[in-house]
């Protein structure tokens, strides 16, 4: 388990069930908190960052993720294209997309949204 980390090396334990990303799989809460710890220790820039899992399809700042809605996919797209994501798509009561990673934690709450978990290559 990783954690959120600082800059004296502490760890503080991610609560995945309960915490405030607890509808994102535990993929994209572990990338929004390397990808926020990346940041805060390189002045703000993404750049170089690479996801610690090599299947997760990260493309400059984005991740593609598959979100299952809790109601309408309508509803949960317009809600996920207004976070920031892009490419977006629908299929049945899920859907897909290139979303910010910092917008991640946003996405959590998301009434819409019954679970996102990062797309897998295939």
């Amino acid at each position: 388990s990783i954690g959120t980390g600082n800059q004296a090396g502490e760890q503080d334990a991610i609560d995945y069930k309960n915490g405030p990303l607890s509808k994102l799989g535990r993929d994209l809460t572990d990338l929004y908190y390397a990808h926020e710890f990346y940041l805060k220790s390189h002045d703000g820039s993404a750049e170089g960052f690479q996801p610690a899992n090599p299947s997760m399809r990260v493309i400059e700042d984005m991740v593609i993720i598959d979100a299952v809605a809790a109601e309408s996919a309508a509803d949960l797209q317009r809600d996920l294209e207004a976070a920031g994501m892009i490419e977006s798509a629908t299929a049945g009561g899920m859907v897909s997309g290139r979303l910010p990673i910092a917008a991640l934690a946003t996405v959590a709450s998301l009434e819409s949204l019954q679970f996102a978990r990062a797309s897998q290559s295939q």
